[in-house]
């Protein structure tokens, strides 16, 4: 089996993978505003709720770290490729 190096589809992926890291850093700032706003909220489930979402945002930043190490690797590969 033949392996073909790509250089425009692996700077495509690149890119994909950017644009989807900056969406996910996104969606932790919005769920950090909801939790700013929901403060004056008189709930009992409020305390539940902002555990909840706190959960989530770590979840998204630490699936962010792990694409920004998996999208760094990769660049380095690539530039190894096109030397």
């Amino acid at each position: 089996m033949d392996i073909i190096f790509d250089l425009k589809n692996a700077e495509n992926l690149i890119k994909q993978m950017d644009n989807y890291c900056q969406c996910m850093q996104k969606e932790a700032t919005d769920l950090l505003d909801i939790l700013e706003f929901s403060g004056k909220w008189d709930d009992s489930q409020a305390q539940d709720f902002h555990h909840n979402i706190m959960e989530i945002s770590n979840n998204l930043v630490q699936a962010m770290k792990l694409e920004s190490d998996y999208m760094n690797i990769y660049q380095q590969r690539v530039n190894e490729l096109r030397s």
